[in-house]
Order: C-alpha cells, then structure tokens, then sequence
C-alpha cells in the first residue's frame, strides 16, 4: 500500500473484547458471588437499573413489596435527598429466572451515587449480591491494515478524540444512504470506488456528467499559485465510506453507504453559482441544462467554504433552503483560520455563517484538544479550527504540528497532476472532520424505521457528544462526535420531558460548559435569567463563576441543585456594576444553578464557570 507524505502504516491493532467484571468461581458446586459489585462499574457511563439477589429464606426473596422497602431504605442513606428533588426510589421491574430480582430509579446514576448505593444495599445481611445491569457489545476491530492509524475512529480509551465507530457499526453501516461529497470530485481508487457513483455524479466546472476529478493542480498561469492536485474529494469519500473489512487500506465511518461525487472545486477552487447549483442538483432538484440526479442525497457534505466581510452570499441562502425542505442534511466544515465562524472579528467564514439549519463541524486533534492545538498546548497564529457560538460539535481533524499520525489518513491518488497509482495520505483541517459528521449522519439515516429530519439529526448529534477530555482553549460545538451514542439517541428519540405531576422537576435553566464564556447578554432592570453548570464526579475545585464587561448593573446567585433567589441562594454577589464573583473551594457532584438578576437594565455581560 502507497503512503503519500510521511509515516508508514503500523500492523493491525488487536480486536476489543468485552467481558463481565467480576466472573463467578466454582467451590464445592456452589457459585462464590461477589456481594457488592461494584467492579462491574465502568467511569463515564450511568445506571438507572440494578439486580438484587437475597438469600433463600428471606421474606424479600418471595415478596417485592418487602424488597422495596428495603432497597428503599437502603437507598435514602446512600442517595439523601437534596433541596431539589425528594430521595430516589426504586420501583421493581421484574424478578430474573435464577430468583434474583430488578429494580429501577427514576434518573440515571453517575459512577458515584450508583457505588454508594450498591455498598448500602450490599451492607444488609440477606442480600447475597448487588450489582449494576450492564451492557455488554458485540463488535470486531475492521480488519483493514490502515486500520491501527485511524485514531479518528476509535473508542475514546484507545484515543481521546475518537468518534467510538466500533460500536457503532454493530447498529448501523449506513445501508441504503446516499451521502453526495461537493468538493474536487472523485478518483477511481480500489479501497473506494465500490461505494461511489462515478459516472452518476456531476462536474458543474466543466458542466460534463460523470463526478471524477481530473486534478487541480496549477501551475502559476491560473493566477493562484502553483500546487499539486489535492485530490481533496477523494480523501473526504475516503472517511465518509471507504471499503471496509476488505484487507485493504482503511476504514470509512459509513461503509454500506454510498457516496454521490459533486464537483465544483477545481483549479484555485471553485464558484458560488455553481457550488449553488450542486447543493440543490444533490438535493433531487432540476438545475437547466443538467440531467437530472437518479440519486438524490441523503446527506451532503461540504468541506469547503471562504472568508469575506459580508455575510453568507444568497446563492447559498437559496440552495440550502431548498436542501432542508427536501428534508437533506448539509454538514459543512468550520474552517481552519482560529477565527469566530460568525464574523465577530470582521470576517465572515461561509458556509458556516449561512444557516442554523446546517451541521457545522469544528476540529480536535488525537488528544481531544481543539484542531491545530499542539499537544504542549502551542497554537499557530490563523491556524486551527474555526470557533464561536455557530459551530455545533466536534470531530477528528488533527493537528499541523504534527504531520503524519496526528493527522486525518484516507484514500487519495499519486499523481502530481493528473491520476497516477492509487494511495492514501494524511490531511489536516475541518475539512477531515466535516465528513466523520457526514458519516455518522449516514448511519443514522440508516439506524431508523423513518428518516429523521435535518432538525431532529442535528439534535441527535449534539444531544449525544461526549464531552472533551479536557478544557478547549475556544467553543468548537457540545462536545466530541459520538457515533454510537449519536445512533442510540437518533432510535430511541428525545427524553421524555419531567412531568411535575407524577415526579420532582429540577429547575428549567440553560448550561453552560466549562471554561466557555457565555458573552453578549442583556436583560432589563428586574429581570432574572437561570443558567446551570453540572460539576462531574472528580472535579477539582475551585468552582469559580463571574460576569465581567458590559454596561448596567447586574446581581449573580449560586445554588445547589435548586433554582436560587434573592432571599434564598447558597452563594451571592450584589456588588455594584457588573463584576460579580462566586467562588466554591470545594464543589459537590451535581448541578449548580446560576441566576443573573438586572439591578438596572445590563448589556454585553460575559458570564463563565470554571473547575479543573
């Protein structure tokens, strides 16, 4: 196999296998359980359901109503209740053939609520074991030699800033969905081409059927420089659906999809009005002169935009509205320029800045940092991924300091200029992200009875992100694509929503992360506005929370898990103007809620919340 650039490929790395924490021992023809097993516990997931076994004899053994009030008794000393919510109690959902019994709490449980409570339980002297209910996966590592280099694919304790695919690909591959790549076109390659529509697709440069790229390169003429061809279309097919499971190359995110070339970058890039014309061609619309698309798309990717003052051109406006009523989802790249997608420094970054209707990817490198952040925490002035309030997650797109394994590999051609050998290279830049995205979207169109749509998609993303390992310097979006978290919820669909009358709500407020300034607020004299800030299990304190900038006056109340007040708030700061501080030494587990109160009517407030 070819390599373009640097690094060779590493052997295949050794399939992942799952297995119980604490497996039974044989003594004397009797099963030696392991009473509080906490051991099945894993860091990062939660519980809501747990399996209780007494003894013979006992009257729980026989009686569900006795059960409950004793694992219920046990609970309110292991889960006391708080000032927001009365103690959790179990209700029992169904007794096991070997006469243990299940029983379930209304929320889920974190690591450590759910080991206190199966010490509390385990402490009574009829139970003779306790444990968390579990689920176990079936998936295999893809056999694909590149495979050991993808650290974009992995499961987060492989690589931080993986997308968890393995796990993924045991609910969904993306059978049936059609994901249209508008960027450079598309080269015949041996590890691809089975999942691409060649002669399908279109080049709206040269207006000739068929998506194949023929190079960009330049040679100083054209008035943009010299380069070789990038072969850009097709590294981003590459991570969108490469063959896999074939002993070839690498892994694509979605290899049952298939991939609709576009082509409208070609030498020194490419125009608005025919990138326009491609959305909408994508999306199953009739553009003149063009033969119509047999195969309209599912999902489109874009990993492509530019910079200028002025805001999203309305070429763009028009196509992709056209893209989400034909209920298509458009993910686009953030960009690569370490600005504000939005145009907060004076430069607007399209296609991210064109609408909230999109997916926007941002960028993380191997280690879950943002994109284009070294591993020392170095950053390169104009370079790293794009920012701010518009980018909605984040995906795989390495690092420049780094090149070679901290970057993106997928397939490519050879050539310098025209197509030569088949190979595979790594990139960097949201342009390798942006299609992880894509991706996953794939799978999960392929995952539901009834195609979601754009909105529901979005949500599905963001709602599932894995939160990054550590502090991002800047926003890039809720948090790290999650592909097998992202199917799940894309199945199961929305939480249901707390009803007060048959259960405690906590407080209606808007979160914040860690460490990300909320900037930009307003309100009126007497208005009150409720954030909250959910402090993990470990978290180091101190939990330190400010308002600084702006003009007017406002007031900052901090509580514990219940909505603060004016008269009832466990910390405050009423200090005149804006400069409020609330510092915590010793932060609890849980959620702090953080209300903003306009002594006089207040504009332009940055409100932020750190912990380490």
């Amino acid at each position: 196999m070819n390599i373009k650039r640097k690094s060779a490929l590493c052997s295949l790395s050794i399939a992942i296998a799952t297995a119980l924490a604490a497996p039974a021992a044989f003594a004397g023809g009797t099963i030696e359980y392991v009473k509080a097993n906490t051991g099945a516990l894993r860091q990062g997931e939660t519980y809501d359901r747990f399996v209780i076994k007494y003894r013979e004899g006992s009257v729980q053994r026989s009686d569900s109503a006795s059960l409950l009030r004793s694992v219920n008794a046990a609970s309110s000393g292991a889960l006391p209740a708080s000032r927001a919510s009365a103690p959790l109690r179990a209700s029992y959902d169904r007794k096991l053939a070997f006469g243990a019994d299940v029983v379930r709490y209304p929320r889920q449980l974190d690591y450590a609520e759910a080991e206190a409570l199966i010490r509390q339980i385990s402490a009574d002297p009829a139970v003779e074991y306790v444990e968390p209910v579990t689920r176990l996966v079936r998936y295999a590592t893809p056999n694909d030699p590149a495979w050991a280099n993808q650290w974009g694919l992995k499961i987060p304790s492989e690589s931080p800033g993986g997308i968890n695919l393995p796990p993924a690909l045991d609910q969904a591959t993306g059978s049936g969905v059609v994901v249209a790549v508008i960027d450079t076109g598309v080269v015949d390659h041996p590890d691809l081409s089975a999942n691409v529509l060649l002669d399908e697709g279109y080049d709206f440069v040269d207006r000739i059927a068929g998506g194949y790229d023929p190079g960009d390169f330049t040679d100083g003429s054209e008035g943009c420089g010299v380069g070789n061809s990038s072969w850009h279309g097709t590294h981003v097919a590459g991570t969108v659906a490469a063959v896999t499971n074939n002993g070839v190359g690498v892994a694509g995110v979605a290899p049952d999809a298939v991939v609709l070339p576009v082509r409208v970058l070609g030498k020194c890039g490419g125009w608005s009005t025919d990138i326009a014309d491609g959305i909408v061609w994508s999306a199953g619309g009739s553009v003149p002169n063009v033969p119509a698309n047999d195969y309209k798309a599912d999902v489109i990717n874009m990993s492509l935009g530019g910079s200028a003052p002025a805001a999203c051109p309305n070429v763009f406006k028009d196509a992709l509205a056209y893209a989400h009523q034909q209920g298509v989802t458009v993910v686009v790249a953030a960009g690569n320029s370490d600005a504000d997608v939005t145009g907060a420094s004076g430069v607007g970054y399209t296609l991210g800045n064109c609408s909230n209707d999109l997916v926007v990817v941002g960028g993380v490198g191997p280690t879950g940092q943002r994109g284009g952040v070294a591993r020392s925490g170095q950053t390169q002035a104009g370079h790293g991924s794009n920012h701010g309030a518009r980018v909605d997650l984040a995906a795989p797109m390495g690092t420049g300091w780094n090149p070679g394994e901290d970057q993106v590999l997928s397939t490519i051609n050879l050539g310098t200029t025209v197509p030569a050998g088949s190979g595979y290279a790594y990139y960097y830049g949201t342009s390798m992200a942006s299609p992880h995205v894509a991706g996953v979207v794939a799978l999960i169109q392929s995952a539901v009875e009834t195609p979601l749509t754009p909105a529901e998609v979005k949500e599905a993303l963001t709602d599932s992100v894995r939160a990054f390992p550590a502090p991002v310097d800047k926003p890039i979006g809720a948090g790290i694509l999650d592909a097998d978290a992202a199917i799940t919820r894309a199945i199961e669909g929305p939480p249901e929503p707390c009803d007060p009358t048959v259960e405690e709500c906590g407080p209606t407020a808007t979160p914040i992360a860690n460490k990300v300034p909320v900037r930009g607020l307003a309100g009126a004299a007497g208005g009150e506005v409720l954030y909250s800030i959910e402090v993990p299990a470990g978290a180091v304190g101190p939990l330190s929370i400010t308002t600084s900038g702006g003009s007017g006056d406002v007031s900052l109340y901090v509580s514990f898990e219940a909505e603060p007040t004016a008269d009832a708030a466990d910390h405050r700061s009423e200090r005149p103007g804006n400069t409020e501080t609330v510092r915590i030494a010793s932060p609890q587990a849980g959620v702090y809620y953080i209300k903003l109160v306009g002594v006089r009517a207040y504009s332009n407030v940055t409100l932020q919340a750190r912990h380490n």
